[in-house]
């Protein structure tokens, strides 16, 4: 194994590294974007999907404020790019939002060509755009959106050099996928042909707003907390170690931007904490005791103390202890879950082999998890899993016996068995299919934080907003109109119990 020739007292605290993805969003001009039966056309939705996705990403960008998806028209050049990688997410959430108020006329005046293109030269511009950035990244995506299956207009000359161009995506790292937004789209036309040529092609059909949006945002990479760790495989050994990568994927919500832009977009100096030396370097920890019966009122410890008089010390990461059964049921969580994976660069095999023989002998393993040089360390246990082909650990912090709530049982209250009939059981069901809808994560809404964010994005854009307003998931209304049909049928089968009313009695 590796030798770690460092003091594991000295252990290096690693700092996060994130790959973000950049993504073109690539919109044809075609006139039949322009097109509608009644409903907002494709363009329309394309640029409505944009402006909420730049408003979404505005207090979540990096500290440069930088745009991490670009818009790219097919189109004549002077016309060709309407939002850039490195433009100021402020400005382009601003200028998104003046073209999104733009009626369906005047963006089919400005933006409809009236000519046909050539198709791989908008290839090509759109990988001109993705050298320009010199950043490492994640994933370069494009995604084309257009509703013309013959870009090529029949040229045979045009059709070559156009699925030339496409060939070329894997060599240069980008993942080409096509949206669509109506089912009858014509693939055998162009398309089928291209698809062939792409390595891991994407179709999609997106016939509205929302469907672009979801599919938009789905592609942004966003940041999450990566860190690289030492894993320890011998408790009396640390000279002998392995790289890991914790990763959590789970995170409060945060507001960034406007720790770094000014108002007017302009870049903001941050001011530093306290670095350790300066904070005060003995630490007391007291208890008081409020019953006087006892002798003392209250008694100081050190930081030595609070831990014992000889702790075990352990280095900053995972130190194996043994190896067992699970320890902690599905469904039993205390603290945020994490992933353990195996660092790319590690040339010791000996993780996947770890993980091979948990897999083999349903274990998992137990480890002392320290974060940060001379903390206490947490029990947490290691389980297996597999996440899209990657052999993963899922680390999760084992409770304490104090920690564990077990729920209130009350005990001698004999259930009386209830036999209901099937028009009862029908019925029931009835009921609960009115009352059942599509839950999804938009509806759990966090009005004190999203308040604050429409607070600040009012003062970033100069523009008013009003404040988050949270309604039920069903009103009272709503209930009533749907179990208006079997409320009657509902009140036959079960009948309100009617009580007896107590006498008041004389005083």
């Amino acid at each position: 194994m590796e030798q770690d020739s460092e003091n594991p007292d000295n252990q290096e605290e690693y700092t996060s590294h994130f790959k973000p993805s950049y993504v073109i969003v690539a919109i044809d001009t075609h006139c039949s974007m322009f097109k509608s039966d009644g409903q907002p056309t494709p363009f329309k939705n394309c640029i409505n999907a944009l402006y909420r996705l730049s408003d979404f990403l505005l207090l979540k960008s990096d500290k440069r404020g930088w745009s991490p998806f670009s818009v790219c028209l097919y189109d004549k050049d002077e016309k060709a790019s309407l939002v850039n990688f490195k433009d100021n997410m402020i400005k382009t959430t601003k200028l998104l939002k003046l073209k999104s108020n733009l009626s369906e006329e005047e963006l089919k005046n400005e933006y409809m060509r009236d000519s046909d293109l050539d198709l791989a030269y908008f290839f090509q511009f759109c990988k001109k755009k993705f050298k320009d950035i010199s950043t490492k990244f994640y994933r370069r995506i494009l995604i084309f959106i257009t509703n013309d299956p013959d870009p090529v207009v029949g040229d045979a000359s045009k059709r070559f050099t156009a699925l030339q161009e496409a060939k070329n995506f894997e060599e240069n790292d980008i993942n080409f996928q096509l949206i669509v937004t109506n089912e009858e789209f014509e693939y055998d036309k162009f398309y089928t042909e291209l698809f062939s040529l792409v390595d891991k092609p994407q179709e999609i059909i997106c016939e509205d707003e929302e469907g672009l949006f979801e599919k938009i945002i789905s592609t942004i990479c966003f940041r999450h907390s990566q860190r690289k760790l030492r894993f320890y495989p011998f408790a009396d050994d640390f000279t002998k170690s392995m790289t890991v990568i914790k990763k959590g994927y789970i995170k409060k919500a945060r507001i960034l931007n406007n720790n770094f832009v000014a108002k007017d977009g302009t870049l903001v100096k941050r001011t530093k904490k306290p670095s350790s030396e300066q904070m005060p370097s003995h630490v007391s920890y007291i208890l008081r005791n409020r019953k006087k019966k006892k002798k003392f009122t209250e008694q100081k410890f050190s930081e030595d103390e609070k831990k014992g008089a000889n702790p075990k010390r352990f280095p900053v990461g995972y130190t194996l202890l043994y190896v067992c059964y699970r320890l902690r049921q599905k469904g039993e969580v205390i603290k945020k879950p994490e992933i353990v994976e195996a660092d790319a660069r590690e040339e010791l095999p000996y993780f996947n082999q770890f993980w091979q023989y948990c897999i083999n002998n349903d274990k998992v393993l137990i480890c002392a998890k320290v974060m940060k040089k001379g903390a206490s360390p947490k029990p947490i246990e290691l389980i297996p899993k597999l996440v899209h082909n990657t052999k993963v650990f899922l680390d999760k912090v084992i409770a304490y016996a104090n920690e564990y709530f077990e729920p209130e049982i009350k005990e001698g209250r004999n259930e009386e068995k209830v036999v209901l009939t099937e028009e009862q059981i029908n019925v029931t069901d009835a009921l609960i299919k009115q009352l059942t809808f599509e839950f999804q994560s938009s509806l759990l809404i966090n009005k004190p934080y999203l308040n604050k964010v429409n607070y600040l994005k009012s003062k970033l854009l100069e523009e008013d907003r009003n404040e988050v307003r949270v309604r039920d998931l069903l009103s009272r209304e709503e209930i009533d109109d749907k179990i208006a049909d079997i409320a009657d049928d509902f009140l036959k089968c079960f009948p309100p119990e009617k009580g007896v009313k107590r006498k008041r009695t004389k005083k």
